[in-house]
């Protein structure tokens, strides 16, 4: 499945006032997102097999930005060449087997992450035509 993705920095810091988080905390989640401005755009649409670097939260750093590139590569990848091939195969997943299927099995246990965009987009085709519907 293909899709695209929309984010805007300024929202996130938004958000992280409504959520009632201290003055403090919110001054250092503006530095960290003042250093993603710097490193790549504010406002980006992104297609998932290029494998954006989008602003991302983790469960081991939750109040650090970090900007990881999208796609899972499974622990038991052994090379680049492969790492690449599995990468284009495992940008969706379904929650219905995320727990079955071997390749998200134990980064859902273990690795989660909060990724700070505005809308997924994904499309919709008729005919030869495809048009972009975005999920927020």
């Amino acid at each position: 499945m293909c899709y695209s993705v929309d984010y805007l920095t300024k929202r996130s810091i938004d958000y992280a006032k409504r959520r009632g988080y201290d003055e403090a905390t919110v001054k250092e989640l503006e530095k960290e997102f003042d250093s993603v401005r710097k490193a790549i755009p504010p406002h980006i649409k992104a297609m998932g097999f290029s494998h954006p670097e989008l602003p991302t939260f983790s469960n081991e750093a939750p109040f650090h930005v970090t900007l990881l590139s999208w796609g899972l590569v499974p622990f038991w990848v052994k090379n680049e060449d492969e790492a690449q091939k599995i990468r284009n195969k495992t940008l969706n997943a379904r929650r219905e087997t995320l727990f079955d299927k071997p390749a998200f099995r134990e980064a859902a246990k273990k690795r989660r992450c909060l990724i700070m965009v505005d809308a997924f987009y994904e499309y919709y085709h008729k005919g030869s035509k495809a048009y972009p519907f975005a999920s927020k």
